[in-house]
């Protein structure tokens, strides 16, 4: 089982970080962090929200690699989990409207 989790930013990674984890490590699943940078933000921003997972995941003993990106969020997040043989994304809904983007809120 592979899990791709999209995070919007440190802050918002602190929110879900640990249960994401612990619902991987009962799916005895590996992880995909992504991070797509938005205007102003730079890599660093992008792997110190990775890191917030990464952490999360070393806790409970789940698998992880991360990454960032840029571009269309959606087309991003369907172009990695594609790459990665995702078999779910877990995410949250921080701003912007679902109805226009062609994901539901989890």
């Amino acid at each position: 089982m592979r899990i791709l989790i999209p995070t919007a930013g440190e802050e918002a990674a602190g929110e879900i970080a640990e249960y994401v984890m612990v619902v991987a490590k009962r799916m005895a699943a590996e992880v995909t962090v992504l991070h797509i940078l938005r205007d102003g933000e730079t890599v660093e921003d992008g792997i110190q929200s990775c890191l917030v997972f990464s952490n999360a995941a070393s806790r409970v003993g789940v698998k992880v690699s991360s990454q960032t990106d840029s571009g269309d969020v959606v087309e991003t997040i369907l172009k990695v989990a594609s790459e990665e043989q995702t078999d779910l994304i877990l995410m949250g809904a921080s701003r912007g409207s679902w109805s226009k983007t062609g994901l539901a809120p989890m």
